[in-house]
């Protein structure tokens, strides 16, 4: 009886012990971002990196105390630091028709892994910043509004 019993756990360790990456240098990592301006709040943005794709979005933006607030012009840019350069990730741009821009979906944007210098796919270690720039357009005021909000910054953010 007792040998019936053990077959099932080795069963069970031959079969996780293959699921096992033996590569140590390759994972995937998974970010869940917030962040909050002077007008803007940003809930969930996700940023998620593996060997092969790169994929960001799925975030909400809220006007703050504002229910409602119509625009003609709004533009979001997600920009991240990766190594040294600064580079767009991500790009919203809805101008022409008036909208309500109060609450916003930042959409998902999915791709190819990003690369290193060496051609290397990048990791966490590599991005040092990301942050999200907002520029509407206030038709009351008739001017334009820009905002940022960081969402990561490496040094805060180290697990020691």
């Amino acid at each position: 009886m007792r040998r019936l019993v053990f077959i099932p756990i080795f069963l069970s360790l031959f079969i996780v012990a293959g699921c096992i990456d033996d590569n140590e240098n390759l994972k995937d990592y998974y970010l869940s971002l917030v962040g909050e301006g002077q007008h803007w709040r940003v809930k969930g943005y996700e940023i998620e990196i593996s060997e092969d794709s790169f994929i960001a979005g799925n975030g909400f933006l809220d006007m703050k105390d504002v229910d409602s607030f119509m625009t003609n012009s709004f533009d979001i840019e997600v920009r991240a630091v990766i190594g040294d350069v600064d580079q767009v990730i991500q790009k919203i741009d809805r101008t022409g028709k008036i909208i309500n821009i109060a609450v916003e979906n930042t959409g998902k944007i999915t791709g190819n892994s990003y690369v290193d210098q060496d051609g290397n796919p990048i990791t966490l270690e590599d991005i040092k910043k990301v942050y999200l720039v907002l520029k509407w357009h206030d038709l009351e005021k008739k001017k334009d509004l820009r905002e940022r909000i960081d969402l990561y910054h490496a040094e805060e953010n180290s697990i020691s």
